[in-house]
């Protein structure tokens, strides 16, 4: 009998999700329910050292470093689209400004694949992320969970304007009136899902009223889901249509 193969649960069927970086602290709104808790305790249940021994504090993976460069398709047919600590926040306090340059130092050498930086705390990343090498296989956002947070997009404009922006609204708590999309380059929603039912309520409404602004703004739309135990539990039609839009250039190779 065949040997079977097991994946490593964290990095996903294809091995997209890049968590080096894991554990956080509760920082906004947005943070109540936060799947990655979970994640932590099942993968130590598994059996991961580091997660039997750290839990949910804040760790830096020095050993997945090079995961990019060691598990990431070297001539894919299209890019590999990966979040960067989606089990955590690269630009956590108490993260060192030179372990972030290392984290892009890498990326720099992978541009047949995508990355996604992804963070709540925009402040730090308004003041650091202008300094870092961005490229066009690099794209920079913000979590917008509710309209008291809506000011995370302006520093998310202090980037150049060449870098590649998304706002990520995610879970979604509130609706989003007259959101400044000037200099952003596309637009995520979905609601807030947790398999013991500790989600919170989505209205179909402030999903709709944002994709409104973000087409007229000319932007591509993706809603992902809505609220409830799983990503899944219902399908993410928005008036009867699946909003599956991404930019042209998360599709395509660069090279």
């Amino acid at each position: 009998m065949a040997k079977q193969k097991i994946r490593n649960p964290e990095m996903g069927d294809s091995g997209k999700s890049w968590n080096v970086v894991t554990g956080c602290d509760k920082y906004s709104d947005g943070c109540l329910n936060c799947y990655a808790v979970d994640q932590v305790k099942w993968l130590a249940r598994l059996g991961q050292d580091v997660y039997i021994q750290n839990g949910f504090n804040l760790t830096l993976h020095r050993d997945r470093l090079n995961w990019p460069l060691t598990k990431f398709a070297k001539k894919p047919k299209k890019p590999a689209k990966s979040f960067v600590t989606e089990m955590g926040d690269l630009f956590h306090v108490n993260v060192p400004d030179s372990f972030i340059k290392e984290v892009f130092d890498v990326m720099l050498q992978v541009p047949q694949h995508r990355f996604y930086v992804l963070t709540k705390r925009a402040e730090r990343f308004g003041q650091l992320a202008p300094q870092l090498p961005w490229r066009p296989w690099m794209w920079a956002g913000v979590t917008v969970e509710s309209d008291k947070y809506l000011e995370r997009i302006d520093d998310l404009k202090k980037l150049p304007p060449e870098v590649n922006k998304f706002v990520m609204m995610e879970p979604l708590l509130s609706p989003m009136p007259k959101i400044d999309l000037s200099g952003i380059h596309w637009v995520v929603a979905g609601g807030e899902t947790n398999s013991k039912g500790k989600f919170r309520r989505m209205d179909e409404k402030w999903v709709i009223d944002i994709r409104d602004q973000v087409k007229a703004a000319g932007l591509p739309f993706m809603f992902k889901h809505w609220s409830g135990y799983k990503h899944n539990s219902k399908p993410a039609l928005l008036e009867g249509k699946i909003w599956d839009e991404y930019p042209l250039t998360l599709m395509r190779n660069v090279n």
